[in-house]
């Protein structure tokens, strides 16, 4: 280790390549941050997890699967039962429970898209 600091050390000073400095930063504060990026991940696997959960006991106890169930068995297309049909789903879907979900997956697909990125920088210990 001291050997590679005194190499480092008396290098002669030229300018990195355009972008270096960027890339060895985002890789310290991403090792740094391994264990928050780690934790935030599972707290949104276990919150999506219990939304879905909980989305499925809402629409089990209104009856919404069985509603759900007739309307594409009793599927056409006309306006008139699209617009009957949106109607519908409004009064037996939970929308705040469903906006809640599609932004959990949206932050669990750009953690995903974290971990690819710096997956190297992470799974090293």
């Amino acid at each position: 280790m001291d050997q590679d600091f005194t190499i480092i050390k008396y290098l002669p000073e030229e300018t990195p390549p355009k972008g270096l400095k960027k890339k060895i930063l985002n890789k310290i504060i991403i090792r740094k941050l391994r264990p928050l990026i780690y934790s935030v991940t599972v707290a949104l696997i276990l919150n999506f997890g219990f939304l879905l959960n909980h989305i499925y006991r809402r629409l089990l106890e209104t009856e919404g699967l069985t509603i759900i169930k007739i309307m594409i068995q009793d599927f056409e297309l006309s306006f008139d039962y699209l617009a009957n049909i949106s109607a519908g789903l409004k009064e037996i879907m939970p929308m705040f429970s469903l906006s809640l979900l599609a932004v959990n997956l949206i932050l669990i697909i750009l953690v995903a898209g974290l971990f690819k990125r710096y997956s190297a920088e992470l799974l090293k210990s």
